[in-house]
């Protein structure tokens, strides 16, 4: 092939597929510990957003140790914004932003009810993602990172053993003070 062709056919595929050049579109789900019986919030995180123009997630999470509260809409994106919380077990998110959504942050937030025992965890997996491009309304692929709510076992740092434990060094610290002045 002649040398003048290589840095044309070059041009052409960079022209073609600017995705190469881009940053990776990436999903994310936080980890969260919690309590049993508390609420917990959990972002859905994007990075390397560039004209994002639309976003439907779809996670699922173990309905025996969460119960959804509300998903809220991130502070990244200024659109439209609908999410799907009906059927146990699973959230649905979409969102479609007429400005393009660009950089790193979240585009929602899962609140949970903490149901589980002490010692159980359910993973918050995306089972399901799709995300458009703004101007060409092609698809983008992405990246996506699965997270995670564990419920803190009770323990040394809960509050009911930091009321016994001082209790009973004041008991014992009463009953040195009667003992040492006899």
């Amino acid at each position: 092939m002649p040398a003048g062709k290589v840095p044309a056919i070059l041009l052409l595929l960079l022209c073609l597929f600017p995705a190469v050049l881009a940053d990776q579109l990436a999903v994310s789900i936080g980890d969260a510990t919690a309590a049993p019986g508390s609420t917990v919030t959990v972002p859905v995180s994007v990075s390397g957003a560039q004209n994002l123009g639309s976003l439907d997630i779809a996670i699922a999470y173990d309905p025996g140790v969460l119960t959804v509260v509300s998903v809220d809409e991130g502070s990244l994106g200024n659109g439209l914004f609908v999410s799907n919380t009906d059927r146990p077990g699973v959230a649905t998110v979409s969102i479609a932003d007429p400005s393009g959504i660009n950089g790193n942050g979240p585009v929602a937030n899962l609140k949970f009810t903490v149901n589980g025992a002490a010692g159980t965890s359910s993973k918050l997996t995306i089972t399901n993602m799709l995300a458009y491009d703004l101007k060409t309304h092609q698809a983008i692929s992405a990246d996506s990172s699965d997270g995670s709510v564990t419920v803190k076992k009770s323990g040394l740092g809960s509050p009911g053993f930091g009321l016994a434990a001082a209790a009973g060094a004041l008991a014992l610290l009463g009953l040195l003070r009667t003992f040492g002045k006899s």
